[in-house]
């Protein structure tokens, strides 16, 4: 089951996601500004290598040289440490929101009878325990620190794109729907199965339905 075949359950599947994030809200919101930061500090880098090749290296003027290869280079560290500093917000918020569910999913396990354990498969149990749920963690790090800081600063650039050429914005516009269109058939085509970290989700979500009907885990979502 794919989450393109059933919109339903993969919603479900994110607002599950979603209540191990809810209380970190702030420092999710921290991680994106810092992104955002770390994007915009390196924007005056390329307007001092523009004046460099335009005015002080063809004045010779050795002094301002060495003065704006400082700044250059002040400029490239700050941008390394607010990239450090969003990184490690965002592991620290991703290992929280992991543990959380690791130990939920530990406990639910321990709840189930005796006669669960005796067919169930131990691999899978292992494999929703540990593999999948690392690379949950590494997909919400990934949406932290790298998706929605680079969602939220192409939304500003096209608004500013907007104001500075309209017509072009309008072309983008135009373009953008086929190349999301062409994007996601190519993507159902490449992707005959269910990744691990949606297969995950889907596990997780199936037992927390099952749970909201009758109050017990069935044996059979488990398998």
């Amino acid at each position: 089951m794919t989450g393109s075949a059933h919109p339903e359950a993969g919603a479900a599947d994110w607002r599950y996601l979603w209540s191990y994030l809810r209380d970190s809200r702030l420092p999710l919101l921290g991680c994106i500004t810092l992104a955002l930061l770390q994007s915009v500090s390196l924007l005056p880098i390329a307007w001092l290598i523009r004046r460099v090749f335009d005015s002080i290296i063809p004045s010779r003027n050795i002094a301002a040289l060495i003065l704006l290869g400082v700044e250059i280079l002040v400029l490239n560290s700050v941008a390394n440490g607010l990239t450090l500093a969003t990184r490690f917000s965002a592991l620290r918020t991703t290992k929280r929101a992991i543990s959380a569910m690791r130990r939920d999913l530990a406990v639910q396990c321990q709840s189930l009878p005796p006669a669960f354990h005796d067919t169930a498969d131990r691999g899978e149990l292992h494999s929703l325990l540990v593999h999948d749920t690392e690379l949950l963690d590494v997909m919400i790090n990934a949406l932290i620190a790298n998706v929605l800081p680079s969602v939220v600063l192409g939304a500003a650039l096209i608004a500013l794109m907007a104001v500075l050429n309209f017509r072009l914005s309008c072309l983008l516009f135009l373009v953008m729907p086929i190349l999301y269109i062409v994007n996601r058939r190519q993507g159902e085509s490449q992707g005959g199965s269910t990744s691990p970290c949606v297969r995950a989700l889907q596990h997780r979500s199936a037992v927390h339905a099952a749970e909201n009907r009758s109050g017990q885990i069935p044996i059979g979502s488990r398998i």
